[in-house]
């Protein structure tokens, strides 16, 4: 079944729910204003959610030695040693840097959101116990800036010594042998 048709239930499930649970812990919150607000949590967790499956439907897609070889190219930034995997390696390179690319667009954007919530709250209630969780928030949007573009950067260098023809001295191995 495919992620993208889960969603509409998903969709239902958790409005109704964090809708259901607002109505019970605000006595005063009439039956619209809930589901209004069920719907602000349904809208990301179903998204979400639906992202989730469909990455994971692409990673159950290959082999366990396919996603081994994927990984230990990304980490080393070499090619796999055996050029079965290089279809495997190709198409994780493909997918991780749109992945990153989107995270470098909107993952700052959505950190700062949740800060400046903290913000707005350290600021009306006046309580100094939110600052720690700004903090924390402006290191991770700092953190996100440095580290996508970086990933991205590694995952060009992999594609690059892809494209390269072998190397002299590369000895073609059996996967799952080591030196």
């Amino acid at each position: 079944m495919s992620p993208w048709a889960l969603a509409p239930f998903c969709l239902v499930v958790t409005t109704a729910g964090f809708g259901t649970f607002l109505a019970l812990t605000v006595p005063d919150l009439d039956a619209p204003a809930a589901l209004a607000g069920g719907l602000i949590l349904g809208v990301p967790a179903t998204l979400l959610t639906t992202f989730g499956l469909t990455d994971r439907r692409f990673r159950r897609r290959w082999s366990r030695a396919e996603r081994t070889a994927m990984a230990r190219a990304y980490r080393t930034g070499e090619p796999p040693a055996d050029p079965a995997y290089e279809a495997a390696v190709r198409s994780m390179i493909v997918r991780r840097s749109r992945l990153l690319r989107r995270q470098v667009t909107y993952g700052p954007w959505t950190i700062a959101l949740l800060g400046l919530a903290d913000v707005v709250s350290v600021v009306s209630d006046r309580v100094t116990t939110g600052v720690p969780s700004v903090v924390f928030f402006g290191a991770l949007m700092v953190y996100m800036r440095l580290s996508a573009p970086r990933a991205l950067r590694r995952l060009e260098r992999l594609e690059a010594s892809l494209r390269e023809p072998a190397a002299a001295g590369r000895v073609a191995r059996r996967p799952g042998t080591h030196l």
